[in-house]
Formats: structure tokens, sequence, C-alpha cells
């Protein structure tokens, strides 16, 4: 059943849109982002951020490009935004003012 979904998006005939809900194809078939994370996780000794769950799934085993331009652009921006981000509370806290909660780890790659 897998390898029949896999094959579907492969050749671009998905029949329903968000039918991969979580599932990255590969080589090997389709494999769910949470089982991704609980490899991280187990290798990192801690559980992975989310801009790390992104580049491992978003980028070739073999030479650690990003699959696509729209990877390396969405992964271009979110650290553009979380570095103006920390960069704008650590003003605050220097400044002894309010301090806004820190930035969300979560990239928003139009996955969901």
């Amino acid at each position: 059943m897998a390898a029949g979904r896999f094959q579907e998006v492969e050749a671009g005939q998905q029949e329903e849109p968000g039918i991969l809900d979580g599932w990255i194809p590969s080589h090997w078939g389709l494999h769910h982002v949470r089982g991704t994370r609980e490899r991280m996780a187990l290798e990192l000794g801690r559980p992975p951020t989310q801009s790390e769950v992104f580049a491992r799934t978003h980028t070739r085993k073999e030479d650690r490009e990003w699959v696509d331009k729209q990877s390396s652009d969405v992964n271009d921006a979110y650290e553009a935004e979380l570095k103006r981000l920390q960069d704008e509370r650590q003003a605050a806290i220097d400044a002894g003012g309010p301090v806004p909660p820190p930035p969300s780890t979560r990239p928003r790659c139009g996955h969901g």
C-alpha cells in the first residue's frame, strides 16, 4: 500500500490534497516524519529542533544539498527570521524592558 502511494506521488497523480499527511516519500517507500524525529532523537541524544528535522527531510543524504530551491529558500527565510527574533529578544533583555517570548523553533514550510 505504501509503495503504491509513493508511486502515485512520484508520478504526479496524487488524487487528494494532503493525502501524505506527515508521510515523506524516499527511495525506500514512505516514512512518517514522527519516525524521523524519533530516529534523530536517538542519534542526537536529545529531541531535534523542527529546523533540524526540516533539514534532514529536505536535503539529499549523499551530499546534504537541498532537494530543491523552495526548500533552500524556506530554510534561508526561517533562519533569517529566527535570527531577527533572537536579536530583538536579546536587545529587550539588555535594555531591561519587557522581554518577548523566545522565538518558536518551528519553521513554516507550507506542509501543514
